[in-house]
């Protein structure tokens, strides 16, 4: 049988070809495009610039920025694109702008392709005013102290919001801010920001060399009731540098009887007792020992002037009268200092010679202060005898002479 293909007929085979065709691809496309769809959604992962909002109640603040995280590294600003939704009426989204109407907390929903983040919110009441403390830091390398910053609020109560605010250093070569921790990286100056919604705080930070001791002056204090004293405080840096830091120092008191107020421990209530103030700069400290005592009625130093030889030694003694009659030794208890350590060294209650010279040791006991002159001598090494007659008869005299044979110590 012979088949014979019309031009008409041709025609017609042909158009229902490609209606077929594309009635398939019709079905498939939508399928396929939807596993794209599928497979690029779960390609990245959503992720907010901000762990959490503070609104405050009727002030508008921008909604949080969203970044997608792709698998492949890229990192994408979608902030634009994402669908923002509440999890209470307590806020309200318009526009790129999010509010809140009263105190509560809420959270925010945000949607792209198939995946959400969501952001804590938080919404309270303005504050009337900010306490930021210390309004400026002093540190030395190596060393940290926290910014304390605290909102008042028009009741009259106060929160810590430190911790709420973003901090920067304006120099991380100097200083370092981590939270509202502040840590001194090498000296000098820098400033740390802190930004809580529309308020800025500046704090002026100075980095100081790394401090390798405190020490204090004197060195223990003895004080009668209602008595007081003064100390300073001084911070030696590495190179020996030293620095007066008394008003600097965070203060510290251990035991009672004692109060502590601009650089000055004053005596109070007890009669006898100890205590010891703790005193803190730049990440060291150093303690200050009290005694308390009853007041004495006198105090007689002995010897009133030394005169000592090179390499020999001579104590002092302090004796106080109480106001009973009793008596009771103090040289140890007294602080003790030279006035020229080359030629005459203190150590307690005893004066060591050193070398010939003449200079002074002073104590101070309380409120009172003694100065001793001492005079050191060439160290003697031997005495020589010389007689006008060595054998001598009965009831005969005769004279002798005797000289000292000193050597430098």
């Amino acid at each position: 049988m012979k088949l014979v293909f019309e031009p008409g007929k041709r025609r017609c085979g042909f158009i229902l070809l490609f209606a077929c065709a594309m009635l398939i691809l019709t079905i498939l496309w939508p399928a396929s495009m939807h596993a794209q769809g599928n497979t690029a959604a779960a390609s990245f992962k959503l992720k907010a610039q901000a762990k959490s909002l503070y609104l405050v109640i009727g002030k508008e603040a921008d909604v949080p920025k969203v970044n997608a995280v792709y698998k492949d590294g890229r990192i994408e600003d979608v902030t634009g694109s994402i669908t923002w939704q509440s999890s209470s009426d307590v806020l309200t989204i318009v526009g790129g702008k999010v509010s809140g109407r009263y105190g509560a907390s809420a959270k925010l929903k945000g949607t792209y392709g198939n995946q959400t983040v969501t952001v804590p919110v938080r919404i309270q009441e303005d504050f009337v005013k900010y306490g930021v403390e210390p309004s400026s830091v002093t540190l030395s390398a190596g060393s940290s102290k926290p910014i304390k910053v605290m909102g008042y609020y028009s009741s009259g109560k106060k929160v810590s919001i430190a911790n709420k605010i973003q901090w920067k250093s304006g120099n991380e070569q100097v200083a370092r801010v981590s939270g509202a921790m502040i840590k001194g990286v090498a000296e000098g100056s820098a400033t740390v920001t802190g930004v809580f919604g529309e308020q800025k705080f500046e704090v002026p930070v100075q980095i100081t060399p790394k401090i390798k001791k405190l020490t204090v002056t004197p060195a223990k204090l003895v004080l009668t009731p209602g008595k007081s004293a003064a100390y300073s405080v001084q911070a030696i840096y590495e190179g020996g540098r030293k620095v007066d830091v008394s008003s600097q120092v965070t203060v510290k008191v251990s035991g009672t009887g004692i109060q502590v107020s601009n650089g000055t421990v004053t005596a109070a209530g007890q009669s006898k007792g100890s205590a010891s103030v703790k005193l803190y700069y730049g990440g060291k400290g150093v303690s200050l020992p009290v005694s308390l005592q009853e007041s004495l009625a006198s105090i007689e130093v002995q010897p009133t002037s030394l005169v000592i030889g090179a390499g020999a030694s001579k104590p002092i003694k302090v004796i106080g009268t109480y106001s009973s009659g009793k008596k009771v030794s103090l040289a140890s208890k007294v602080a003790w200092t030279s006035g020229n350590g080359q030629i005459a060294k203190v150590t307690g209650g005893s004066v060591k010679g050193l070398t010939e010279g003449t200079t002074k040791v002073v104590g101070v006991y309380g409120d009172r202060t003694f100065e001793i002159p001492v005079q050191v001598t060439p160290k003697l090494q031997k005495l020589t005898v010389t007689s006008s007659s060595s054998k001598l008869a009965p009831y005969q005299t005769t004279t002798y002479r005797v000289q000292a044979v000193s050597s430098q110590w």
